[in-house]
């Protein structure tokens, strides 16, 4: 999928619940990186999907169910 960044996480871009300081709002990132103090830049961190990792997710369950769907192309036994 273009244009999804390659690191589904950005450790140095976290969510807070404070809207003015949330930094995961402008991040490229699949999951939410939740600071157990977010006022606290070296404070210890988990994460949480982001519906976009969803997104992600169904688009390449497509992509993978078409490359092994079978084509009208293809010979069948027929002569």
């Amino acid at each position: 999928m273009r244009g999804v960044h390659d690191e589904p996480i950005s450790t140095d871009l976290p969510h807070s619940p404070i809207a003015g300081f949330d930094l995961d709002m402008a991040s490229y990132g699949l999951v939410k990186v939740i600071r157990r103090d977010h006022t606290d830049p070296a404070s210890a961190y988990r994460w949480e999907p982001k519906r976009s990792i969803h997104a992600v997710a169904r688009h390449n369950r497509a992509r993978c169910d078409q490359r092994h769907a079978p084509s009208a192309f293809t010979n069948h036994g027929g002569s």
